[in-house]
């Protein structure tokens, strides 16, 4: 494609919430919590369950 520069480095999506427990997500088993868009994303991509960050922002 003209004017378009390809790369091979790959698309990167970070989603973090304030406030939020992992384990309140549908794809991490909640019964009652409906996170149909976390949900698809956590399927399609790389889901990290034990990961750390002192300050996400």
């Amino acid at each position: 494609m003209k004017g378009r520069v390809m790369t091979n480095r790959p698309n990167v999506l970070f989603i973090t919430v304030d406030q939020w427990p992992a384990h309140l997500t549908g794809n991490a088993g909640h019964p009652a919590v409906e996170t149909q868009t976390l949900d698809t994303l956590a399927r399609s991509g790389t889901r990290y369950e034990a990961c750390y960050s002192e300050c996400p922002i």
